[in-house]
């Protein structure tokens, strides 16, 4: 681990648990949603983990007057969001998986992005019995059992039976929409849905997987935390 990354991570061991110490820095670091404000509902979890299909759908399900925050990929706006006693979802895929969807998004190497995961989800262990919790396949492949179980906890504040089945392609069609540049153009890298290109490249970051020991025991360290919060999920 180089200097840089090892800053990195003290300091996020600082500074991602106290919402008020962070603030400054999200500020300064121009990061989305380190304060939330006027919002109704959160959504969050790392990224790449179905936060803008989540998002997309709970809108299909919400009455106009409420708003939802999504893409919330740091502590410490979760934290504020659950002393602040916020209905929200927080969302987990596994570690494999979302750290090479977000090398590929973000370019950067693939044990900075397994370290990000398990710092992430370290500091917010604690406040794991506070979270209602659910997979990325649970998000995408039975949003029903989701608004249900978000209905039981927070009460009746999704309509389920809005939910049909081309509501996958609904939301899908509208994230295109929303990802155009102004030429138009769908960067396959970035879009929050499935894509082929996108496939095609993760292959070199799987093979990079097998062959390092150290990414190896990385993705282990990285995997017991996955599975610690996704046996949390009341789908478990």
């Amino acid at each position: 681990m180089s200097f840089f990354d090892l800053f990195i991570r003290i300091n996020r061991h600082i500074f991602w648990r106290s919402p008020v110490l962070y603030r400054p820095i999200g500020f300064l670091r121009q990061r989305s949603n380190y304060r939330l404000r006027g919002y109704d509902i959160w959504i969050g979890g790392f990224p790449r983990s179905g936060n803008t299909f989540a998002a997309k759908a709970m809108e299909l399900l919400l009455s106009d007057h409420q708003r939802v925050v999504s893409q919330i990929h740091l502590p410490p706006p979760i934290i504020q969001a659950l002393r602040e006693k916020k209905p929200g979802l927080f969302l987990i895929r596994n570690p494999r998986d979302a750290a090479v969807s977000w090398a590929i998004f973000t370019g950067h190497r693939l044990d900075q992005c397994l370290q990000y995961y398990i710092d992430f989800h370290q500091v917010l262990k604690p406040y794991l019995d506070q979270l209602l919790v659910f997979d990325f396949k649970q998000v995408t492949r039975n949003f029903q059992k989701l608004a249900e179980q978000f209905n039981k906890t927070y009460g009746p504040l999704l309509a389920p039976q809005k939910i049909t089945n081309t509501m996958p392609s609904v939301i899908f069609k509208a994230i295109d929409e929303q990802s155009r540049d102004k030429n138009g153009q769908i960067s396959e890298r970035h879009v929050s849905r499935p894509s082929t290109e996108r496939m095609d490249i993760s292959r070199s970051y799987l093979k990079e997987f097998r062959h390092s020991a150290r990414l190896q025991r990385q993705l282990e360290k990285a995997n017991r935390y996955y599975l610690l919060f996704r046996d949390a999920s009341p789908c478990a």
